[in-house]
């Protein structure tokens, strides 16, 4: 969502940020930035004046211009992150959804006087927002009284992932809610669910806060999908959730059980439980069993899963299945609920087919094929399982799945340098790869073939030749970086070619 509202100036603000920070360098020519940019030479002057302003509040990065040369250099305490979310709340388009949220935005004239701005310029940046108002099947009208348009658990849901977005510890912008009952949810979140990460705590005390607000500017849940109303969480039942966390957070902030409906509690005990990824370990606390859960689409899933087995020709074990099975459950229901499956969906960001990491791209054709071959009359499901979003998410659930068995790579590495530097490449790249690699000599089959010099493959082998890696007689951060990369896009490919 944020890319939606980060436009020209400050949209090349964040490419530069961006540019700099990933570059491993401190050093860049006004040439090579113009280049990256796309901009002229004035351009790139105004685009440094306010990043020298923004160094004044933000002092985590410094920032020299000489000699047509820009010197920056990035404290270990900088976060790129926090570029992003400053450009965002300064933008227009920002400040309109907020006063929209808080009920600030009286009127179009109102707003756009307040703004110092005409009533055109404000139409426009509201008009320019559509496209992701429609992502949430939600609208906005403004000669309604409240002024948006949709189902309530739909616009909760946007207004929840457009604060989660900015959320910032130290200068929240999180709804307000009595102190007290954060403090509280969070204790009693982490007494019954101690597997939940602190930003799963906090995102979810996000919702509640927003839940808050809309609760008492009169905005109640009336309607629900039958996704959720047929839902169920196997580590807790829905009436303790509501008596251990949900009153009492209410109660803190003056909302009381008679007033609030069961549909409302149902809810959000649903986005509770679909808002997390549940790891094997997590499995082993499950408290509850019940064999009617999900039943709607349980067989789908299972028949999902042994289509998966049989593509891979891999036999899950039970953990791996019961995480396979509850975590694309999840994702399957969240989907079906608000239907954000034509593209991939991260709270709110979209992503296209062309984004997706290169280690999922596989996984992406299997699920495609396995999609149509379930045995179910439901379009819709099949649908569901066919989205972009259905299969990035389940693509990291196999992933992760796979990684545990995860193919080593075989290297060899050749260097014009002594023996004992050779030897320590060898080391440090064994030490620094993530993943699984297995040092070999260049005529023991390798997969990959590291070399310092030219070197003629075709000497060692005659028929299909290994992937060849080529860097300096000394190395650096971004060699190392570089070399790690290739070598898991090599295993990528054997994973690829593995499949039928």
């Amino acid at each position: 969502m944020l890319d939606s509202f980060i436009k020209g100036q400050d949209q090349l603000v964040q490419k530069f940020f961006t540019y700099c920070y990933r570059s491993y360098n401190s050093v860049f020519s006004y040439k090579e930035l113009t280049d990256e940019l796309g901009i002229s030479y004035s351009m790139l002057k105004q685009v440094l004046d306010q990043i020298e302003t923004i160094q004044q509040d933000y002092p985590e990065f410094s920032i020299d211009r000489e000699n047509k040369e820009v010197i920056i250099k990035f404290s270990e305490r900088f976060l790129l992150n926090k570029i992003q979310v400053d450009l965002t709340k300064s933008t227009l388009p920002f400040i309109i959804w907020d006063a929209i949220f808080h009920q600030k935005f009286k009127s179009l004239e109102a707003f756009s006087q307040s703004q110092y701005l005409s009533r055109r310029t404000v139409q426009r940046q509201i008009g320019e927002f559509s496209p992701i108002l429609a992502q949430y099947q939600i609208g906005l009208n403004l000669k309604k009284n409240g002024y948006l348009v949709g189902d309530e658990f739909r616009i909760r849901y946007f207004f929840h992932s457009f604060y989660w977005h900015i959320y910032d510890e130290i200068d929240s912008n999180r709804p307000p809610i009595v102190q007290k009952s954060a403090t509280e949810a969070y204790q009693s979140l982490t007494e019954y669910f101690p597997f939940l990460r602190h930003a799963d705590k906090e995102r979810f005390i996000n919702f509640l806060a927003v839940s808050v607000t809309r609760i008492k500017q009169g905005y109640v849940i009336k309607t629900i999908p039958e996704t959720v109303k047929k839902f169920f969480n196997p580590f807790m039942s829905r009436e303790l959730f509501e008596q251990k966390i949900l009153i009492p957070f209410f109660e803190a902030n003056l909302l009381y059980e008679k007033d609030l409906s069961s549909d409302e509690f149902l809810y959000i005990y649903y986005m509770f439980t679909v808002g997390q990824s549940y790891s094997q370990e997590t499995m082993q606390q499950i408290q509850l069993q019940s064999p009617g859960f999900l039943s709607d689409y349980r067989r789908l899933i299972d028949d999902w899963i042994l289509q998966i087995e049989e593509h891979l020709q891999y036999r899950f074990g039970q953990d791996e299945k019961r995480f396979l099975f509850i975590n694309s459950t999840y994702i399957f229901s969240f989907l079906l609920t608000f239907g954000l499956g034509k593209q991939i969906d991260s709270f709110g960001d979209y992503m296209t087919i062309s984004e997706i990491e290169d280690q999922y791209l596989y996984l992406f054709d299997l699920l495609e094929r396995i999609a149509h071959n379930v045995d179910t009359s439901n379009e819709e499901w099949v649908k569901t399982l066919n989205s972009n979003s259905f299969k990035y998410y389940v693509s990291q659930l196999l992933y992760h799945v796979l990684m545990d068995r995860d193919l080593p790579i075989r290297v060899a590495i050749e260097s014009k340098g002594r023996g004992l530097e050779e030897q320590l490449q060898k080391q440090k790249l064994v030490r620094i790869s993530p993943r699984p690699i297995i040092i070999v000599g260049i005529r023991q089959n390798p997969d990959v073939v590291i070399s310092d010099y030219a070197i003629d493959l075709t000497r060692y082998f005659p028929r299909e030749l290994p992937y060849l890696f080529q860097w300096g007689e000394k190395q650096y951060l971004s060699d190392w970086i570089r070399v790690v990369t290739f070598i898991n896009k090599v295993r990528d490919q054997k994973y690829k070619a593995m499949l039928p």
